[in-house]
């Protein structure tokens, strides 16, 4: 990934923080230029960051779904059917011990845990094609701009906190546009091929929320990831499952118990 810098001052302070934490693992914190006759004018170079990678979800979902479908039933889950016995929760003539809800901007609405304090957050994506742009490395300004091959690149992700739609949005597609101008000025022309909005499941102190509700037994929380979900996501999960199996603590960072007492004040 490209980072864009625009006052040569943050190459100092890029390197000075290499010398002191361990960041020279990813960059060594030196400005590169090779990429400044393809950008606006307004930037003095780059800073490279290494062992970057992109995941497409879509199809990451579906190799999921295609490996566990010998293991899951993927269908609705009805709450209102859900019912708390002495030997765990029963749920369609089936017992089960522990019931962990991973319903990511949905989980506002679920009555277990409708204390939490949600604070969902819009972002949207564009599909565009830039043609003869020959950057084969992400670019970040504000915003990350990710090449998919053949001209085509992906370009996101504001955050909006107002309109909480999963539509996406004329002021979304304005936002977007001006950060693609910031990066390319009028170095280059593109076509907007498709948008596509989406809601992140924030909390309102930025941090996931991970562990057992203190006033149901077996009834467990994997949320709150917002725009980390992929990054933070899997890591979370294990830590949950290795509290369940092995007794492990939840990061406390993460851990519900920072919400123990509204959730015990206002059980459902």
């Amino acid at each position: 990934i490209h980072h864009l810098v625009v006052d040569p001052d943050e190459f100092i302070l890029w390197r000075q923080n290499v010398e002191s934490t361990t960041l020279w693992n990813y960059t060594n914190g030196e400005p590169h230029k090779e990429l400044l006759p393809h950008l606006h004018k307004a930037y003095c170079g780059t800073i490279l960051i290494k062992q970057a990678f992109f995941v497409s979800i879509p199809a990451f979902v579906l190799a999921a779904r295609e490996f566990l479908k010998d293991y899951i039933e993927w269908t609705d889950f009805d709450q209102t059917i859900l019912n708390e016995t002495d030997q765990g929760w029963k749920y369609k003539n089936e017992l089960y011990p522990q019931i962990i809800f991973a319903e990511g901007v949905h989980g506002y609405s679920n009555p277990f845990f409708k204390q939490i304090p949600f604070n969902p957050c819009k972002g949207e994506i564009l599909v565009m094609k830039i043609s003869g742009f020959p950057i084969k490395e992400a670019i970040h300004k504000k915003v990350i701009l990710i090449p998919l091959g053949n001209d085509h690149f992906i370009c996101g992700a504001p955050y909006t906190w107002s309109d909480l739609s999963f539509n996406p949005s004329e002021p979304g597609r304005h936002e977007l546009e001006q950060a693609i101008w910031e990066i390319l000025g009028d170095k280059y022309t593109y076509e907007i091929m498709e948008q596509k909005a989406g809601v992140r499941p924030t909390i309102s102190d930025r941090r996931p929320v991970v562990g057992w509700h203190p006033g149901y037994r077996g009834i467990g929380i994997l949320n709150g990831f917002g725009s980390m979900g992929l990054m933070v996501g899997p890591a979370a999960a294990k830590n949950l499952l290795d509290n369940l199996y092995a007794s492990t603590d939840i990061l406390a960072d993460w851990d519900i118990s920072r919400f123990k007492t509204r959730l015990l004040k206002n059980r459902v």
